[in-house]
């Protein structure tokens, strides 16, 4: 089996985090949880990606006026 492909969005600091998940829903993305970072008013995202469509998602991704940085999460889990 192959691991989930995943993405880790960072978005800019007036994007709240109910506008983030509507962005990850509209490129065909589901959350997985919204991520820890030191500042809590930032908001970062976990996002599972289609398999097949990661590079496309994540230049989608970096086209959004409101996103800061995206990246390719190594650290997925492999289903068993």
């Amino acid at each position: 089996m192959t691991a989930d492909a995943e993405l880790i969005i960072r978005f800019e600091d007036d994007t709240d985090e109910s506008a983030a998940r509507v962005v990850a829903a509209a490129l065909g993305c589901s959350v997985r949880r919204r991520m820890r970072t030191d500042d809590p008013e930032q908001v970062q995202l976990l996002v599972k990606v289609e398999e097949g469509s990661l590079e496309e998602c994540k230049q989608a991704f970096e086209g959004r006026d409101e996103v800061v940085h995206v990246e390719v999460n190594a650290g997925g889990f492999e289903a068993l």
